[in-house]
């Protein structure tokens, strides 16, 4: 693998991360309350959100059904919106 591409995933793996972090903090979770119901330490999503280590799509996807959940108990989306963005979309924005 030639540095290139290493430097494209870090990248890439960053801009996950930052989402992550930002989606959480819309859906006004800490990261210990996220990180125990994705079955992660803090620490590890601490990781997660700096782009240090790579997050599985199985634990996005698990952080996404939390997120939703929370806020459907709450009967409120943030800033408005009906619906939380997915985290799927994230790299669309």
């Amino acid at each position: 693998m030639d540095k290139r591409t290493k430097a494209q995933r870090r990248k890439i793996d960053a801009q996950v991360g930052a989402n992550l972090r930002a989606l959480r903090l819309e859906a006004g979770l800490t990261q210990e309350v996220l990180a125990g119901k994705i079955g992660v330490t803090f620490q590890q999503l601490q990781k997660y959100e700096s782009g240090a280590n790579r997050i599985a799509a199985s634990t996005l996807y698990a952080g996404d059904r939390t997120r939703r959940q929370i806020w459907q108990c709450r009967g409120e989306y943030p800033r408005g919106k009906r619906e939380p963005r997915p985290f799927a979309q994230i790299s669309r924005s």
